[in-house]
């Protein structure tokens, strides 16, 4: 069995799992097993918290393997030596990570022991993302891109095309006093005048 960590991972993946027996963990306190949960806080009283439920739903669960795009969730990266039984732990990098602001920054600040981290498999976007990966977390990782962007299927073309932006998303509620919004966007500020004046004399 396949227990998917994470409501939200099910709807990217659903497509590719079909048939397999899976079960999907609500981590989002938006549903509760209440027999687990009283269970949980009787056993733990005062040092219960939310995760030491999480930890008992998955051990009720039983999976063979968790599966997550909760790639930066450190909950995860723990959670192999908690497990009553042998499971392997696979992720899929959801997103772009940086050391500001995620959770490389949180780790450092926070001296969290990285001897705990460890899991089976990890798919990352990147050679540069494995080798930043790898300083943190124990286990095999896997350059595959985007694993959402892999489900798009390439139509080729034989139009010439109009060169296309992606930009990265960062509102500026996300950035901390220590941090200038500006430093992060600098390259879109130098780049994209040049691919225009580009674009416009070709």
């Amino acid at each position: 069995k396949i227990l998917i960590f994470d409501e939200i991972s099910i709807h990217i993946l659903k497509e590719i799992l079909y048939d397999n027996d899976y079960y999907v963990l609500n981590v989002r306190k938006s549903t509760l097993h209440l027999n687990i949960f009283f269970k949980s806080l009787i056993n733990y009283g005062f040092k219960w918290n939310f995760n030491k439920y999480l930890i008992d739903v998955i051990n009720f669960v039983s999976p063979d393997s968790i599966l997550s795009f909760s790639d930066n969730n450190t909950f995860l990266w723990k959670l192999k030596k908690k497990l009553k039984k042998k499971t392997s732990i696979l992720l899929i990098q959801n997103g772009y990570r940086n050391y500001a602001h995620d959770v490389f920054e949180i780790i450092d600040e926070n001296n969290f022991d990285k001897a705990e981290f460890e899991i089976d498999l990890f798919a990352v976007f990147s050679e540069a993302t494995k080798n930043y990966y790898s300083n943190y977390i124990k286990g095999e990782k896997l350059v595959i891109g985007s694993f959402r962007n892999n489900q798009i299927p390439i139509k080729l073309s034989d139009k010439n095309l109009d060169i296309i932006f992606i930009s990265e998303f960062a509102s500026k509620k996300h950035f901390t006093p220590k941090y200038n919004p500006n430093d992060y966007w600098y390259p879109e500020y130098f780049f994209l005048p040049i691919i225009q004046e580009f674009a416009i004399n070709n």
